[in-house]
């Protein structure tokens, strides 16, 4: 097919071999990115451990609905199904909000000065004592001492 004859062909664009083609190319690359990006999303999701609903926890809970609900054995696997597609969402939540969390204490970080990091760093630290008893952060920018016990005085 010449330049004259494609430019003076009267078929409608979209039959046009070469615009089929194009379009075939964009979507597999939009394909192979949309993959791309699901499978460095789900490897991150994975390697924080699959569903934090342990076994244990399963089984004594199942056990528990069981005979306090009389469950069939088609009712206990469907709910046992459900909830486990719910731990696992909750799972994916909880990953997403834990990157949040990171992302905004980065960002802060960067505006901060050395001196502002690190009491910045207490002050997260004091927080998450009052929260979860745990510490929110255990890198070089964390207090070195164990914060002092907080006392809430705008009640």
């Amino acid at each position: 097919m010449t330049l004259h004859d494609t430019l003076t062909d009267t078929r409608p664009s979209w039959h046009n071999p070469r615009i089929l083609a194009l379009l075939l190319m964009v979507f597999l690359c939009g394909l192979a990115c949309g993959v791309c990006a699901a499978r460095i999303a789900f490897s991150r999701v994975a390697a924080r451990g699959a569903v934090s609903w342990k076994e244990s926890g399963r089984a004594s809970t199942m056990a528990h609905l069981k005979q306090d609900l009389n469950l069939t054995p088609d009712q206990a696997q469907q709910i046992a199904a459900l909830l486990d597609d719910l731990a696992k969402y909750y799972d994916n939540l909880q990953g997403q909000m834990d990157d949040f969390r990171q992302d905004g204490k980065e960002r802060i970080m960067k505006i901060l000065t050395p001196e502002q990091q690190k009491k910045f760093g207490r002050i997260l630290n004091q927080m998450s004592t009052r929260i979860h008893a745990e510490p929110l952060d255990s890198g070089p920018s964390a207090g070195k001492t164990a914060p002092a016990p907080a006392t809430d005085q705008h009640r």
